[in-house]
């Protein structure tokens, strides 16, 4: 870590180096372009040391006269993770951050749309230029969460296995921070939110490089590793003041609008007061700071609602939690008998923990803690039909009219959608890089007619209040007499399905029919009839509503 005491001077300047090195027994050497000064020794494991230094000298410290290490606070290795950090410039204060985009509101929690990118580090598009080449295109699509991944450096090449060595730091592979901040501001500039990964894990069997200095990882059997970050062992109330300090120095330092906090689930915490709830409260009062929300959005396979409740009701205070439910729910739906398909429609699309407080067979005993559907808005669960853990099957398999079944009743349910990339046009497969989506087009005809389809209900689902109203006590599922058909009641909308195999005439249960219209149909020729009924051949799917929503209608 380094302060710089007389800010904007030119050449060398006396700067201030400390490190947190509780394991050092003999002493720490600060090697500042090769020569090494002693530093003092602090309280709490803390050593520091004033000397003159300028913005570029490489500098490291040696452990009891070992070698020189990389700073764990590095914001610059040009060299990559075995390389030293580099002397940068001092920054702008945190308040700041929100200067150069006065009119970017932050994002709107109950019209969200989020899509995750997934950065693939192998790939040569996968750069910061290279999607915001796509934004206008993102933009279109009705997108206003962008996240990008895990961004900083990593000891690694795989994105799969995340080896955290500079989390300050991010990987000039994708751009670097220069470029970073050149995506965030277009991405503000048309209504865009950006977030990234926060990565605590590790993922070297080894053990952590950091631990030359202090306990920044202890021994952790239930991680795939066996590391895990120390947040309630000795020595954790600085482990976890440098994990603060690093998620606050990345949303100011590059205005982003949202943390993802990845592998929540291998966060061996023990304490009263838990390191998600230290960091969901610093998030929330930088939001209340520089007058935007922030978002700190949860990646935790234990589906326990409590993550998105208030601090004061008993919960950890996220904002939201990516959750994996509702898409395996709404493809189970796809393959399920026509007798159930009702059934199980209300239960999915009325709870995005509905697995909760069951035997799971992915993790072989019970897990979750169920939503109260009065108390919890849906907007707090990130949910899609591609997340990891949704199990989705190939377009052909399915057929692209019963998939598009399901992408109508995922974006007009009550929470918040998360598209992965490629999802729009048809693509289901690991590891994608960030190509241009729109090659898809003119090469498969399949994929225009998914992404046409999915624009369109983006576009309704801005337009239609309702289709996105997150009080989950509010949604209701009728079942028909048919086999297979159900409607789902949104307020004044109705969404009607037929997963049968024949065509259906089915009942919307509109008090009148009087202006009640097609708002989007696979089939053009649907249509409201007199008795308040639409038509329906199998596998198709209509949204009906007002056809003005002035005068307060939504």
């Amino acid at each position: 870590m380094v302060a710089e005491q007389a800010s904007g001077a030119a050449g060398r300047v006396a700067r201030d180096f400390q490190v947190w090195a509780p394991h050092a027994q003999r002493g720490v050497d600060l090697d500042l372009a090769g020569v090494r000064h002693r530093m003092a020794a602090g309280p709490g494991g803390w050593w520091m040391v004033t000397v003159e230094a300028a913005v570029g000298d490489a500098y490291g410290f040696c452990i009891d006269g070992g070698n020189a290490l990389a700073d764990p606070a590095a914001r610059a290795l040009p060299d990559g993770p075995a390389g030293l950090a580099r002397v940068l410039a001092a920054r702008s204060g945190a308040a700041a951050a929100t200067a150069d985009h006065p009119s970017w509101p932050g994002l709107v929690a109950e019209g969200v749309v989020a899509y995750d990118l997934g950065l693939a580090r192998r790939s040569s598009r996968a750069t910061f230029d290279a999607v915001s080449e796509q934004l206008d295109y993102l933009a279109d699509l009705g997108v206003s969460l962008l996240l990008l991944g895990p961004v900083a450096l990593a000891g690694d090449r795989e994105p799969v296995r995340y080896d955290v060595r500079s989390p300050r730091v991010i990987d000039r592979g994708y751009g670097g921070p220069r470029r970073l901040r050149a995506l965030v501001a277009a991405c503000h500039s048309r209504g865009i939110g950006v977030g990234v990964d926060l990565v605590m894990s590790c993922s070297n069997p080894d053990g952590s490089p950091w631990n030359h200095f202090g306990p920044y990882y202890h021994a952790a059997p239930h991680t795939d590793s066996g590391w895990a970050p120390n947040l309630d062992g000795p020595g954790s109330d600085d482990v976890r003041a440098f994990w603060l300090a690093t998620a606050l120095d990345l949303v100011t330092e590059f205005d982003l609008d949202a943390l993802r906090l990845r592998d929540a689930g291998e966060l061996a915490d023990r304490r009263a007061i838990t390191f998600v709830e230290e960091l969901a409260t610093t998030m929330a009062e930088l939001g209340e700071l520089t007058g935007r929300p922030r978002w700190l959005i949860l990646d935790d396979d234990r589906s326990d609602s409590r993550t998105v409740q208030p601090v004061s009701e008993g919960g950890l205070g996220c904002s939201a939690m990516l959750v994996d439910d509702l898409g395996r729910g709404l493809w189970d739906l796809a393959f399920a008998d026509p007798q159930q398909a009702a059934g199980m429609a209300a239960r999915v699309l009325g709870d995005p923990l509905w697995t909760a407080g069951a035997f799971s067979p992915r993790h072989g005993r019970t897990n979750g803690r169920p939503v109260d559907p009065e108390l919890v808005p849906g907007w707090r669960f990130l949910t899609g039909l591609l997340t990891p853990g949704a199990r989705p099957p190939q377009p052909d398999q399915l057929g692209v009219r019963r998939w598009c079944v399901m992408v109508a009743l995922a974006l007009t349910s009550a929470t918040t959608p998360l598209l992965m990339l490629g999802e729009e046009w048809g693509f289901t497969g690991p590891g994608q890089a960030f190509a241009p989506v729109n090659a898809a087009d003119d090469a498969d005809p399949r994929a225009h007619r998914l992404r046409s389809w999915y624009r369109a209900l983006l576009a309704l689902r801005a337009a239609r209040p309702q289709l996105r109203e997150p009080t989950l006590s509010k949604v209701a599922v009728r079942a028909a007499e048919q086999p297979g058909v159900f409607v789902v009641h949104r307020g004044g909308h109705r969404i009607a399905v037929n997963l049968g195999v024949t065509r259906a005439v089915v009942d919307l249960g509109l008090p009148t029919s009087h202006r009640q219209v097609v708002l989007l149909s696979l089939d053009p020729t649907t249509a409201v009839s007199y008795q308040g009924t639409v038509e329906l051949p199998p596998d198709g799917v209509a949204v009906i509503g007002p056809a003005s929503i002035s005068g307060g209608a939504s």
